[in-house]
This record gives C-alpha cells, structure tokens and sequence, in this order.
C-alpha cells in the first residue's frame, strides 16, 4: 500500500488510482442502496471531466507507446442519468435523495476512514510531492529534460514542455500535426499513423528522463521512509484498515 500512497514511478501511482476506484466503488454500493431502500434509482455514472492521458507526474510511457495518444480517448455512450428523464419536481427530490445518501455514506465508518481529515498523512504526502519537486528540478533530471527535447525536435516534434507536464505539451504538437489530416476525406488512417509515431518519438526520446527519475524517487523515497519511520507505520496502518472495510462490508477488493 505504501508505494500507492508515496508514488516514485508510473506503477506506483496506477496502484494508488486502482485504490481510489476501489473508494468510488464503495461510495457507489452504500449509495445505491440507500436510494434503493428510499424508493430512488441509483445514481448517476460518475464521468472524468476530460479525456484522460497518463499523469503528468507519472507518464506511463509504456501504455501510451501502446495506445498511442489517441488511445486515451474515451467515448461514453448513453451514461446511465436516471435524473434526465425526470419532471422538474422529480428531479429535485431525485437529487435532494442523492446528496443525502452520499452525506449518510460519508458519516459512515468506513465514509470516515476514506474522507475523514487524516492530518499526518496528509502532511506526510505534502512531504513527498515536495520531495519530488525538488527532485524534477534538481541539475541532472533538467540535463536529462534538455537531452530529452533535442531529441523530440530530431523526431520532428519540437515542443516547450512545462517541468510538471511535458506529456501534455508533447500532445499538443501531436494534435497540431493530427487536425487538418482529420479534416481532410479519407486521411484518418495518415493521422493515426502520426500519433503513432508521434507516441513511438515520446516514449524513445523520454524513456531515459523517467528512467532517472524513477531511479532518484526511489532512493529517496527509501530514505524518507526511514526518516520518519513510525508516521509512516501509521498512515500504512490506517490504509489497510480501510481496504479490509471495503472488502468486508461492500466487497470491494483493491
């Protein structure tokens, strides 16, 4: 659990999202039934607010040399919203219903494990990504950055990336070369094959920048948990108490 909670490589974090979706799970179980029990339909799907690419802190350069970048994309299809077919007054009370079966679930026992206020852990998180910060701007991942850019631009894709997000930049340039194939008849397949090559160029340019910032997040993740070994104990303590709560009381397994 700890390497979900303290993330040092892409890995790392996809544990720490299975996590998360293990608690939107449990929140979606408890919800549902307690609407059920009210005479409700069950809520609505829960949608991301955008298309999602790898994180920028954590890039998974193998999923995105496999999908490519279009790959990210995701079509939803006739979500499940119960509340759209309803009459205004309906709505209201659909609604009022769903916020208080959410309120209950929160005040729950395991509700307060998962969003109550964990002030240690929080400020043992704020610890890491400070951490890793420092690491992103320390002289050798900047060499490796520039290193990594020349290499975007000999690819054909010359690009400024932001520290924080150089996928999203990267991308960028991709669906600048990408739009006018879209546009034009029967050039779809010419457009894919640039994302492809596009995420091949990625990846090829980019490997050996996440490879020393795996390899420094690491080291000093080790270190960090033997600086404060017992906060870390508890915060771990804390975690696997709320997995063996999700699994025993909403079957909810990580």
């Amino acid at each position: 659990m700890l390497p979900a909670l303290f993330p040092a490589n892409a890995a790392d974090h996809n544990a720490g999202m299975q996590f998360a979706q293990s608690e939107t799970a449990a929140t979606t179980v408890a919800v549902t039934a307690c609407l059920k029990a009210a005479g409700l339909p069950g809520p609505p799907d829960q949608l991301p607010a955008e298309t999602p690419i790898p994180f920028p802190a954590f890039p998974d350069l193998a999923e995105v040399a496999k999908r490519g970048f279009l790959g990210f994309a995701i079509s939803y299809k006739n979500p499940y919203n119960p509340g759209s077919h309803m009459g205004a007054s309906e709505r209201r009370a659909y609604k009022a219903g769903v916020r208080d079966c959410n309120k209950r679930f929160d005040r729950s026992r395991v509700g307060r494990l998962i969003f109550g206020p964990s002030p240690s852990v929080a400020s043992l998180e704020n610890q890491w990504y400070g951490i890793l910060a420092q690491i992103d701007a320390s002289a050798p991942v900047l060499a490796a950055g520039r290193r990594a850019e020349r290499c975007a631009a000999h690819h054909g894709f010359p690009f400024e990336p932001s520290r924080s997000d150089y996928v999203a930049g990267f991308l960028l340039v991709v669906q600048g070369k990408e739009a006018p194939l879209f546009s034009e008849k029967g050039a779809q397949a010419q457009a894919q094959s640039l994302d492809h090559r596009g995420a091949l160029a990625l990846v090829a340019c980019f490997h050996g920048y996440e490879s020393l910032r795996d390899k420094l997040r690491a080291k000093r993740r080790s270190e960090f948990f033997a600086e404060d070994a017992l906060a870390i104990r508890k915060a771990e303590e804390r975690y696997a108490s709320m997995l063996n709560n999700l699994s025993k009381t909403y079957g909810v397994r990580l």
